[in-house]
């Protein structure tokens, strides 16, 4: 891999660790340090891509919320039936990805 690829897959790494320690510890018991071990990656790792631990939960927030609404949109546009019908589907995938 070159190196902008390695920087996307450390920080996606990240993003998970995020995700699983925040899930684990809630945001306010949750370190750099519990990040860095959990995504494999150095502590310079981090601070080149974020400035700080909220820096890299706001990222993680917004693939979060961007995933959700792809996921959304494309069950809209796959939809068939009325315009009720569609939104109806919509806001399903809208509950599934809130529940999960």
């Amino acid at each position: 891999m070159g190196p902008d690829e390695v920087a996307e897959n450390q920080r996606r790494r990240m993003y998970g660790a995020m995700i699983e320690a925040v899930a684990a510890n809630g945001y306010g018991r949750t370190s750099v340090k519990q990040v860095v071990t959990l995504a494999g990656v150095s502590r310079r790792s981090f601070y080149e891509r974020f400035a700080n631990k909220e820096e890299c939960f706001l990222g993680t927030l917004d693939l979060i919320a961007s995933q959700a609404m792809d996921h959304i949109a494309a069950t809209y546009r796959s939809a068939e039936g009325t315009l009720e019908q569609r939104l109806g589907a919509a806001l399903t995938t809208f509950a599934e990805v809130v529940q999960s």
